[in-house]
């Protein structure tokens, strides 16, 4: 993923930015890049590409979501947890 995109996962830590590689949600695994400047995803795992209009993040915890969705699954399912225990 670091050759193919040119970004470097030590720079953007040593930058404070995040490493742009996400879990894919078609194979699971830990190869979908996203590139910022034309606002593609592909994994270099499965092939797969999306666009922002398939997945963006969530505006709570900047994790990646399906677009229209207000929030992620993991956003989601703490606020269940925490409405059920009060």
């Amino acid at each position: 993923v670091e050759n193919e995109l040119g970004i470097s996962s030590y720079r953007c830590g040593k930058e404070g930015r995040d490493f742009p590689v996400y879990e894919c949600p078609e194979c699971r695994e830990e190869q979908l890049a996203f590139d910022g400047k034309t606002g593609k995803f592909h994994c270099f795992a499965c092939d797969a590409d999306f666009t922002t209009d398939d997945y963006d993040f969530c505006e709570n915890c900047g994790q990646l979501k399906h677009a229209g969705e207000a929030v992620c699954d993991n956003c989601l399912n703490y606020a269940k947890e925490k409405i059920e225990k009060e």
